[in-house]
């Protein structure tokens, strides 16, 4: 009797005072908070250096290369380095103000191959008259 007694008194003090049941959250160990960006009229190079222990997670890749005057048609190539040889293709026709633009957007994020290895993405190698932008976001985990 005692404890239904007891019982029924929590109740109804937890009623009587309006309280409300608080949980706290964790923070997201997957939520894409770094950012690498490279820019420039010369070949860019995108390096991400995790901790011994840690895997590369990378949330998106975009890739931007402009013609800012007339400049040679040419094929594009985005290598890397840790991503099991992941390249991106692209083009530029012979006419200025031709962008080409890759975007990489994967489901999941793409985990690097090798724990504690350097993730480089790079862009296609220096065209006269043409720019590169390379944005990348990731998080570092084990």
């Amino acid at each position: 009797m005692r404890r239904l007694l007891f019982a029924l008194s929590l109740l109804f003090s937890s009623l009587t005072f309006g309280q409300t049941l608080q949980q706290l959250s964790p923070s997201r160990s997957d939520a894409c908070t770094g950012v690498q960006t490279a820019s420039g009229a010369t070949q860019q190079t995108v390096t991400i250096t995790p901790a011994a222990n840690q895997f590369v997670y990378i949330c998106t890749v975009e890739v931007i290369s402009v013609a800012v005057v007339l400049p040679v048609a040419s094929a594009l190539t985005t290598t890397t380095t840790n991503l099991n040889g992941m390249k991106w293709f692209g083009g530029l026709t012979a006419a200025a103000g031709i962008v080409d633009k890759v975007n990489f957007y994967p489901a999941m994020p793409l985990k690097s191959a090798t724990v504690g290895a350097a993730v480089t993405i790079v862009s296609n190698a220096a065209i006269t008259n043409v720019t590169y932008n390379i944005t990348v976001t990731y998080y570092l985990a084990p």
